[in-house]
């Protein structure tokens, strides 16, 4: 979650944690307020373990990468807390971990605000932290349902500079049209972020990956953090976003980088420049979204792929959707018309979140949905994944990302565009973990390839090989 870096675990006790992180050749230390405590650990870890509470920290301000507390938290009334958490976004220079034992969080009383995740969530962004946009990683999606405190809450730090030009209240002020979801705690929140972690697993390593209609960048910043991408750019139409984007999230990542502009005019970008275009809850919001689709499908290389979401059937009685910013309602039917025009559709997902315009008593829940099923799906969100078509791309120069700082005297096999007739269809239809990913249109892209390429070819050759 967090990286090589210095860790400091306060009030340490008895736990095994800084030998484990020590283990695993992370620089770890313990600080605990017991000196017969801090004796005994010494004898696992010499030179590691000091004497010491927040009260009396021995250390400089940001002297370690990753702070972890947990029981030691509960030596403080609660009207301290607020005063408890800026003291330890001053100790740390990245992280913030609650470390909950189950010992700990089962002795908290249930009706205490103490005993649920988002009353820790809410002191650390108010202290100038963000949710982690990692954490996801730890704690799936649907498992964010159980809102009692668990084991782990992981929290990043913001920096002084985007904290002081983009304060909470620059925040609150945007937050019906735009907001940073990681600095912000609930089912709202957790139901973006959690978009843009399932997207992140369908990205390829050393992609190009576009976030389209990015808002405040967030999600942008979730694909950098849990996929194996190279490059990332956030694209939205409002320059303020992009401002914000940049001071929270491209100033500490190099990969990251975000541009001002309208997704329905992408012209900074070159024709099949991108290899994964991400767009959530974008499509709704543009007037003609096939001047969307058509700019995705050009920006995409011939083995891209494209993920994207709607809101399903938000709208009253009049059959129009009472959000002022859409302009248009969704179902699955329309949606996978449109996107299938341009695309070949290979997966959906159906999501809920509750506490929102439709389904408000939902639970946090996202799962898979076979795209030959025609039973009614009742949901609040529809999310997609499509690839771009290859078949028509044959004599477009071939390019993969993963291999394309591979020394010349690589293996052969490597370099497909040797022995394919049209190399593009390489990732869409033999690579696995990348190529299409519903079985049923997998076995059609397969038969048309196996039926129309070269005979003798590899191309034919792999598309037999991949049906059998």
């Amino acid at each position: 979650m967090c990286g090589i870096g210095k860790y400091l675990h306060i009030g340490c006790g008895q736990s095994s944690l800084v030998v484990e992180l020590l283990q695993r050749s992370m620089d770890a230390y313990g600080l605990d307020a017991s000196t017969e405590i801090v004796e005994k650990n010494l004898e696992n870890a010499p030179w590691h373990f000091f004497k010491g509470s927040i009260a009396e920290y021995p250390f400089k301000t940001e002297s370690f990468d990753t702070v972890i507390i947990g029981e030691e938290l509960f030596h403080y009334a609660i009207h301290d807390f607020n005063v408890v958490f800026k003291t330890l976004r001053s100790m740390t220079k990245n992280n913030l971990v609650l470390y909950f034992p189950p010992e700990v969080s089962l002795a908290i009383a249930p009706q205490r605000p103490e005993s649920k995740r988002i009353f820790w969530q809410r002191l650390a962004i108010d202290a100038g932290f963000r949710l982690h946009p990692r954490s996801m990683l730890v704690v799936p999606y649907n498992e964010l349902e159980n809102e009692d405190v668990g084991k782990f809450i992981f929290f990043e730090r913001i920096s002084d500079v985007a904290l002081d030009k983009f304060p909470m209240s620059w925040l609150l002020a945007n937050r019906d049209l735009h907001m940073d979801m990681l600095r912000e705690a609930g089912r709202r929140s957790d139901g973006h972020v959690s978009r843009y972690v399932l997207a992140a697993m369908k990205v390829r390593p050393g992609d190009t990956v576009l976030d389209a209609a990015c808002g405040l960048g967030y999600g942008t910043a979730v694909l950098a953090a849990c996929s194996p991408g190279a490059k990332f750019i956030g694209v939205d139409i409002d320059p303020d976003s992009i401002a914000y984007a940049e001071a929270n999230f491209a100033a500490d990542d190099s990969t990251l980088s975000y541009q001002a502009c309208d997704v329905t005019n992408l012209s900074f970008l070159p024709d099949h420049s991108i290899d994964t275009v991400i767009s959530f809850e974008t499509i709704e919001h543009v007037p003609d979204y096939e001047i969307f689709l058509k700019e995705v499908k050009r920006v995409l290389k011939p083995d891209g792929r494209f993920l994207g979401s709607v809101p399903n059937l938000w709208c009253d009685e009049t059959g129009n959707d009472p959000n002022p910013y859409h302009f248009h309602v969704f179902d699955w039917n329309k949606l996978n018309e449109a996107v299938s025009q341009h695309f070949i559709v290979d997966g959906r997902w159906a999501q809920n979140a509750g506490g929102g315009f439709k389904l408000w008593n939902s639970k946090r829940s996202m799962w898979n949905v076979p795209l030959d099923q025609v039973d009614a799906i009742e949901t609040e969100w529809w999310v997609f994944s499509a690839c771009a078509d290859p078949r028509n791309h044959k004599d477009l120069p071939y390019t993969n990302p993963f291999y394309k700082d591979i020394n010349i005297t690589a293996p052969q096999h490597v370099h497909f565009e040797k022995y394919y007739d049209n190399p593009w269809i390489y990732r869409v239809m033999v690579q696995l973990g990348e190529r299409l990913s519903e079985r049923n249109v997998l076995i059609k892209f397969c038969s048309n390839i196996a039926g129309k390429s070269r005979l003798g070819s590899a191309d034919q050759g792999a598309s037999l090989c991949v049906l059998a």
